[in-house]
């Protein structure tokens, strides 16, 4: 009786197992997961169209254990460096299975400096009970996060305590699931952030008027240099002037048109050199003040040569 032999198939690779940079099939396999949010309309914007975003949130949420998307809906790029919310990370902690559900102690008097939360969790491979740092009120008033502009734990202090406990407990006890990132939360007690339209968050920009001018030179200039020049220009006119006046015994207030426009004209050829940042005019003024404070420049002097340092500035473009 003959064998049946059983008809050989072709074999078909299998998939890679390892999704990451450092093999051929891993990496090609990351691309193609990265592009397929690159052009997705649900991920935030930090995503849409930015496939090498998508590649790293992919190989992230690999690491962490979680799904992708969940990854970068719940991430937030500030000043290029990516945070991630209080929840999200807590959800990666209880969804490791190496511990139990994170659980929160209250402390002291609810109200008071005193009141305090300190997060805890059960190991359960030995159950040993893990009891995380201790976060109070009297802790973020010290650090500065509960009197910051707009501070959540004004208008939710619990909620805040329970966030920043459960952040310490996983920093100290799972930092693999964090990577040494900060939470939005953390970040914003640190940093003005803002929500833009699209759902993002964003530095808050500052005030208008605290803006710098923008230095026309290639190179900015030294301030001590550009201040000394002033005052020199300044501190000579003046003692000319001052010699000429008791000579011809002129009013005491004011020089004559002809030497005050003399005097603009030595302080304008030193500031074509360069003089156009707004603290070499501020520090300028004040050397004037040391001077009439040391006797160096009569104390008569001294409005008619802050005057003069405010024309030139404001012919500059500053405002002093």
């Amino acid at each position: 009786m003959s064998e049946i032999v059983p008809i050989q198939q072709n074999q078909v690779p299998a998939m890679p197992s390892e999704i990451g940079y450092f093999t051929v099939a891993g990496f090609e396999l990351l691309q193609r997961v990265g592009m397929l949010f690159n052009k997705s309309t649900v991920v935030p914007d930090s995503f849409k169209g930015n496939l090498s975003n998508c590649i790293i949130a992919v190989n992230m949420a690999m690491r962490m254990g979680c799904d992708p998307l969940m990854c970068m809906q719940n991430m937030y790029i500030v000043y290029g460096n990516p945070s991630f919310s209080s929840k999200f990370l807590i959800a990666c902690f209880n969804n490791t299975g190496r511990y139990s559900s994170l659980r929160y102690e209250m402390t002291g008097k609810p109200g008071t400096d005193d009141w305090g939360c300190c997060a805890v969790a059960t190991e359960k491979s030995t159950g040993e009970k893990l009891t995380g740092p201790l976060v109070t009120i009297k802790i973020a008033k010290a650090e500065g996060w509960y009197d910051k502009k707009g501070s959540k734990w004004q208008t939710m202090p619990e909620l805040m305590l329970r966030y920043r406990a459960a952040s310490q407990f996983i920093k100290l006890y799972a930092p693999e699931i964090s990577m040494g990132m900060q939470t939005t939360e953390e970040v914003e007690d640190t940093i003005d952030l803002e929500v833009t339209p699209q759902g993002s968050y964003a530095p808050v920009a500052p005030p208008a008027e605290e803006k710098t001018v923008e230095v026309k030179s290639k190179e900015k200039p030294k301030t001590k240099k550009v201040a000394d020049g002033i005052i020199a220009a300044v501190k000579e006119k003046l003692a000319r002037e001052e010699v000429e006046e008791a000579k011809s015994e002129p009013s005491a207030s004011e020089p004559s048109e002809s030497e005050f426009e003399l005097k603009m004209r030595e302080i304008d050829e030193w500031a074509q050199n360069g003089c156009s940042v707004r603290d070499d005019y501020l520090s300028a003024i004040q050397m004037l003040k040391n001077f009439v404070k040391d006797g160096k420049l009569a104390a008569e002097w001294l409005p008619e040569a802050e005057k003069v340092v405010k024309e030139v500035a404001a012919r500059n473009g500053i405002k002093i």
